[in-house]
């Protein structure tokens, strides 16, 4: 993944151009059956999501290492 991209990925969520999103870094990848995914290789797959509102506009990110379970699908991603 190219320096900055979880950033701006976090800044596209945060303002609502896009409703959550996935970043995986270089060297990893994002298995996917079933509604789950599944981290391997080397780097981390980081998952971007609004915030629960509350007024202000941001994003949370959860990162997953090798060997983690990622649930994907239907939004809100934990």
């Amino acid at each position: 993944m190219r320096a900055g991209a979880v950033g701006r990925l976090v800044a596209a969520v945060a303002r609502g151009s896009v409703p959550y999103g996935v970043a995986v870094d270089e060297n990893t990848v994002l298995e996917v059956a079933d509604g789950w995914g599944r981290v391997g290789g080397r780097g981390r797959v980081h998952v971007v999501r609004p915030t629960d509102g509350g007024g202000a506009a941001g994003a949370v990110v959860r990162s997953y290492a090798p060997g983690e379970s990622v649930p994907v699908g239907q939004p809100p991603l934990p």
